[in-house]
């Protein structure tokens, strides 16, 4: 079962490992990418900024992915990221995330 909570300090170190593994084929195939090898110090000062919320997402109360939204104003929000272990793609993790941060 898929469970969608935010995100808190306590949740950094998880997060950083699923932002490693879920863009570290990226990293080795053009050298970099934003989402890998951040510092938990700069997850933890994502969290919270005043205009981003950060989720994460649980599979057996596990951590196996993440979304952060960017709020622009009451009618317009970006996604700042999504991201999602490997092990864990392909399952509808992504699609249920965006419909929770939709409603």
């Amino acid at each position: 079962m898929i469970t969608i909570r935010k995100a808190n300090k306590d949740d950094a170190r998880k997060l950083k490992e699923v932002s490693d593994k879920a863009f570290l084929s990226d990293y080795v195939k053009y050298g970099e990418r934003p989402g890998y090898g951040q510092t938990i110090e700069k997850i933890c000062t994502t969290m919270v900024e005043p205009k981003r919320d950060v989720f994460a997402f649980l599979c057996d109360d596990e951590i196996v992915g993440k979304i952060s939204i960017v709020k622009e104003n009451r009618e317009k929000n970006y996604l700042g990221c999504l991201c999602i272990i490997p092990e864990y793609e392909n399952r509808g993790i992504g699609q249920k995330a965006i419909r929770y941060i939709e409603n």
